[in-house]
């Protein structure tokens, strides 16, 4: 008899971040992340060249960029030039297409995880269906109550 469906194993924890990589996978996530991170890497060294006075370390323009990126906005830096200001909102805006992606990926890998739950469900009822001859008392038992918990919840 197979664990129950509520029981994590390390199997379905498996199986669960098979799911997930491969949602990123679908999305081009890694390639996506790994050019978002290029991106700010930029942004950042641009920031040093074009206002060296506001940011004088790369440090200072990481921070302002992380600041800019969580809406933190301490104010402790803060771009003056046009450039700096369209780089800011660029990384603003593109930071909001990453969390949606992430987001949307978060929420299909779950949607995924029930579907395949479910799946896993049907197979090992269907399994016990087959063999219901074969049980022991326990094992009906045990059948009885899983499938009056599912008719409960489902309401056909």
């Amino acid at each position: 008899m197979s664990a129950p469906p509520n029981k994590p194993s390390f199997r379905s924890a498996r199986q669960s971040l098979g799911v997930l990589a491969n949602a990123f996978k679908q999305i081009g996530g890694y390639g996506l992340f790994a050019a978002y991170g290029a991106f700010l890497l930029i942004c950042c060294a641009l920031f040093c060249v074009l206002e060296p006075e506001t940011f004088p370390t790369f440090g200072n323009a990481i921070w302002y960029a992380f600041q800019a990126i969580t809406t933190i906005g301490f104010g402790d830096i803060v771009a003056h030039s046009t450039a700096c200001r369209i780089i800011t909102i660029l990384i603003g805006l593109s930071s909001l297409v990453v969390v949606a992606l992430i987001t949307g990926t978060v929420v299909n890998y779950y949607n995924e995880m029930m579907r395949l739950r479910k799946n896993n469900s049907i197979m090992a009822f269907d399994r016990q269906m087959r063999k219901l001859t074969e049980l022991s008392p326990d094992e009906l038992s045990e059948l009885e109550r899983n499938y009056r918990a599912f008719t409960k919840e489902h309401r056909y």
